[in-house]
């Protein structure tokens, strides 16, 4: 199964996954969708119908973040097409108007959800890499926006214990300072040297609760940041499951 994967051009991430796996062991273990329908693709190149009914289902399963009605128009066409109850014709104009719709879309999740879409309902090789490409840069994007937001929650945090440290510190000389003066019985001198030492100290503690809230900011960014790659993998599982659902493994063209 290696010497096919390598024959094929699999991406690395995929072959170091599969290992010395055995074709029954990718197949009944593998936890991504997006891998098995490219791999389908690659075996199975004269069965559209099948794999275009298998990637509408994968695509319906982020339909909640379609905000477009042509999107959603475009998983129906790929299902139906699927099914055979529309042509290529008709599944070809539904993958044009949902190119339009990927292209002005804006945001991260919906881009990436009517790329799905879009993907689904095209035939075409050429556009079926271009989306696969798009779905694997977002997902390069929200990996890299969870690191970033855990090395700026690491920073933070530093920087508002060494803040807090430094307000200790800070009132820890106005102790000291008071007992100085004290001890040499300079009221005055004590007095002053109190008010501007305790001055820094409520300083240093401005500065302390400034950083904790800025580590909360980052915290609740690394969450949502973990959120979001909690809810990838899922998505990545569920449509393995789909695959194994809709292109069962007898009908794969696995020759070793």
């Amino acid at each position: 199964m290696k010497q096919l994967l390598i024959k094929l051009n699999a991406c690395n991430e995929a072959m170091e996954w599969a290992g010395d796996k055995t074709w029954e062991e990718i197949y009944r273990t593998c936890h991504r969708g997006d891998w098995l329908l490219w791999l389908f693709k690659q075996t199975n190149p004269n069965d559209l119908r099948l794999l275009t009914l298998a990637k509408g289902h994968c695509a319906n399963t982020v339909r909640h973040l379609m905000k477009d009605e042509r999107s959603i128009k475009a998983v129906d066409a790929a299902i139906a097409y699927g099914e055979g109850r529309i042509d290529i014709e008709e599944l070809n104009n539904a993958a044009t108007t949902a190119d339009a719709v990927f292209f002005a879309t804006s945001t991260a999740a919906t881009s990436t959800a009517d790329a799905y879409a879009a993907y689904a309902a095209t035939a075409t090789s050429t556009a079926a890499a271009a989306y696969a490409a798009t779905a694997t840069s977002t997902a390069a994007a929200a990996y890299a926006a969870t690191a970033t937001a855990a090395a700026a929650y690491a920073a933070t945090a530093t920087a508002a214990y060494a803040a807090t440290a430094d307000a200790y510190a800070a009132y820890a000389d106005a102790y000291a300072a008071y007992a100085a003066a004290d001890a040499a019985d300079a009221y005055a001198d004590a007095d002053a040297a109190d008010a501007a030492a305790y001055a820094a100290a409520d300083a240093a503690y401005a500065a302390a609760d400034a950083a904790y809230a800025a580590a909360d900011a980052a915290y609740a960014a690394y969450a949502a940041a973990d959120a979001a790659d909690a809810a990838k993998k899922n998505n990545q599982q569920q449509t393995a499951d789909i695959c194994r659902q809709y292109l069962p493994i007898k009908i794969w063209n696995i020759n070793l």
